[in-house]
């Protein structure tokens, strides 16, 4: 059964990215096991170590590059992983050509994981201050309130030490199917629910899209 939130994820990149239209180098940055590296054709993969689809090993608060290389960036949920994510907000900017496209999927109600290396959350205000000096900067939710429940359920069941085993793991992935299903009728009795700012903040996370000056 495939993740939720990556589905999301997934599609969201992929709508971003064609808007980009990114025709150079892209940077993916903390690729980890490069899980969306289809999606972009000329790509440099980049993390903490080395892995599947890593070019270059080093710290995402120094990038080894030469200022202006890169068309565009992709960082997919990193940016809650880092212990400075303004400055390595500044490293992108420079690395990036002017006019380069940042696409940049985060976490906000989710779980910890990957510990310790799990360090912040973000809402879309401090995304928005994150990206203050940027252009044309598109801060999406990534799920309604129903989908994050689901997400959220999902992730118990993967990660979680369950009394009763598989069953139990079974009946919480089959009541987040069926949460994720009431986004749908939410938004048919409701309209978008992104248009409301108290259930837009309901959300696992937030897909960003910026560009360079």
């Amino acid at each position: 059964m495939s993740l939720l939130h990556r589905n999301l994820v997934r599609e969201r990149l992929q709508g971003f990215l064609e808007k980009a239209s990114p025709s150079g180098r892209v940077l993916d940055l903390g690729c980890g096991n490069s899980r969306y590296s289809a999606l972009v054709g000329e790509r440099v993969g980049f993390d903490r170590v080395f892995g599947i689809g890593v070019a270059v090993v080093g710290d995402a608060h120094a990038l080894p590059f030469r200022p202006g290389v890169f068309d565009a960036v992709l960082s997919t949920e990193v940016l809650e992983h880092l212990t400075h994510p303004r400055e390595s907000i500044a490293e992108v900017q420079r690395v990036l050509r002017s006019g380069g496209t940042l696409v940049l999927p985060t976490r906000f109600l989710f779980p910890v994981h990957e510990s310790p290396w799990d360090h912040f959350r973000f809402t879309r205000f401090a995304l928005e201050d994150l990206l203050a000096a940027w252009e044309d900067v598109e801060v999406l939710e990534e799920a309604g309130p129903f989908s994050t429940i689901a997400i959220l359920l999902q992730r118990i069941a993967w990660q979680a030490d369950l009394v009763g085993g598989r069953w139990s793991r079974a009946i919480l992935l089959a009541v987040a199917q069926l949460t994720a299903r009431c986004d749908w009728i939410a938004r048919r009795t409701y309209g978008d629910w992104r248009r409301t700012t108290d259930v837009a903040a309901f959300t696992s996370g937030y897909h960003v899209r910026a560009r360079r000056p």
